[in-house]
């Protein structure tokens, strides 16, 4: 719709940002807002639905040393692709106004992930698009279902922390 030009605003993830590029429309980039005027920060959620992930077999013979190189890749691509990234696709091929390309670094500079979401505790992450596929309104009865199971879920997942921490 929004390509089409019959709607205002769209939330999607920067992937989405290719389409509309492709679109004859004069759009901009902006992060989602604050709560209110006494929220002191933006927070712009990371979608956690298509990342890539690694493993390491378990028959590997020193972990602590495969963890390490992989930290260290880790940073490298942080420190170079992900710049790289920003100034080469972003802004030079899909972004098309410099108040959106300040606004990118202000989405990138208050980056959050939201562990309900992450680990779905109960049910919890995924509850509202559930609700919306299914046409349902009553979020907080949905809510109160699953909360007992949602904080049981947490518990675990804090528990599990401590014991590695």
């Amino acid at each position: 719709m929004m390509a089409e030009g019959r709607a205002l605003f769209r939330t999607c993830a920067l992937v989405g940002v290719e389409e509309l590029r492709a679109a004859e429309l004069d759009f901009g980039i902006i992060p989602y807002p604050k709560y209110d005027s006494a929220q002191e920060e933006y927070n712009n959620l990371v979608s956690t639905i298509c990342v890539p992930g690694m493993g390491v077999p378990i028959t590997v013979q020193n972990p602590e040393t495969v963890g390490a190189i992989i930290e260290v890749l880790a940073r490298g691509a942080y420190e170079t692709i992900t710049p790289a990234y920003f100034e080469q696709t972003l802004y030079n091929r899909l972004v098309r106004d410099e108040e959106s390309y300040d606004m990118l670094r202000l989405i990138f500079a208050s980056r959050v992930y939201d562990l309900a979401y992450i680990y779905d505790w109960g049910g919890v992450g995924f509850l509202l698009m559930n609700m919306n596929e299914r046409r349902q309104t009553d979020f907080a009865s949905q809510y109160e279902r699953i909360e007992p199971r949602a904080a049981a879920a947490m518990e675990t997942t804090i528990e599990l922390y401590r014991e590695i921490s």
